[in-house]
């Protein structure tokens, strides 16, 4: 097969899987694809407050699409904003209570839609999926390092 076929192919493809609605597997709710980033992120570092600067680096976001985002889910109640005692120019946020129940049922809710994925593909072509995932996710990466 010539690259050229092999290409359409490829488009072919990924035509296919978006028209799947294969991204509706994240589907939790209503938010929007920042905004549940946004708690992923505070769900794994709940332990402590986090620093906006510190999210707009993780997220690569200006810091007006940040404020943006979290103005919304601070009037969602799923986070709460923590003004710094000594310097109120710092500003952190943190979980609320139902941020912190929204996140664990999302989790849930994501992890049994992907464990029946995985029974639909079965052991072998599950593994090969994340190793072609991994590839091409390691591709791109690359591919942003010389850009």
């Amino acid at each position: 097969m010539e690259n050229s076929e092999l290409v359409d192919k490829m488009l072919d493809i990924f035509v296919k899987l978006k028209n799947s609605h294969f991204h509706e597997i994240a589907k939790v709710d209503g938010l929007s694809q920042n905004e549940k980033i946004v708690l992923v992120i505070m769900h794994e570092n709940m332990k402590t407050e986090m620093s906006l600067t510190l999210l707009r680096e993780k997220m690569k976001l200006a810091p007006s699409t940040i404020t943006s985002i979290i103005t919304t889910l601070e009037e969602k109640d799923l986070i709460k904003r923590v003004i710094d005692k000594n310097d109120r120019r710092n500003i952190f946020i943190k979980l609320s209570k139902k941020g912190y129940e929204y996140t664990e049922r999302a989790h849930k809710e994501f992890k049994e839609k992907i464990e029946k994925y995985v029974k639909f593909m079965g052991k072998d072509d599950t593994n090969e999926l994340i190793r072609l995932i991994s590839k091409t996710t390691d591709y791109f990466n690359e591919r942003r390092k010389e850009e």
